[in-house]
């Protein structure tokens, strides 16, 4: 079964962890990459630093073994895995926190219907985090 707030949560943890590397580490070592500027030149910077947050996100997700595509029922490999959610984070980041924001915001309207109709809520299950293949549960 597919879990799109899983994927979502994944996702949006991956997008900030590579937004504050290529903010604090790598736009601090070449400060050109954080100056504004017009025309071709700023369009070869905004170029550099979505080719570097998707490299980032990349190795980040391969380092840790994470394969956020199997929360959507895909089965590819870590590479493939890697490869996807860094070409994601490095264009999506604040649509997963819009995404995510909105699938909570459903949940809770779900729930404040269920409570209004007097219909039994569901139990909670244990979750399951993949890293690197490894099932790890936890309450």
């Amino acid at each position: 079964m597919s879990d799109p707030t899983a994927f979502l949560t994944t996702m949006a943890a991956l997008s900030a962890a590579t937004q504050t590397f290529v903010e604090h580490v790598i736009k601090q070592r070449w400060t050109w990459l954080d100056q504004a500027k017009t025309g071709t030149i700023d369009k070869r910077r905004h170029l550099t630093v979505h080719a570097l947050a998707f490299l980032v996100g990349a190795i980040l997700a391969w380092s840790v073994g994470l394969e956020p595509l199997t929360y959507l029922n895909t089965q590819h490999g870590k590479l493939a895995n890697a490869l996807m959610a860094g070409l994601l984070v490095s264009f999506g980041g604040s649509l997963f926190d819009e995404a995510l924001g909105a699938v909570r915001e459903f949940k809770k309207a779900q729930q404040s219907v269920r409570e209004g109709a007097g219909l039994p809520l569901p139990t909670p299950t244990a979750a399951t985090i993949r890293v690197s293949g490894n099932a790890v549960e936890s309450a």
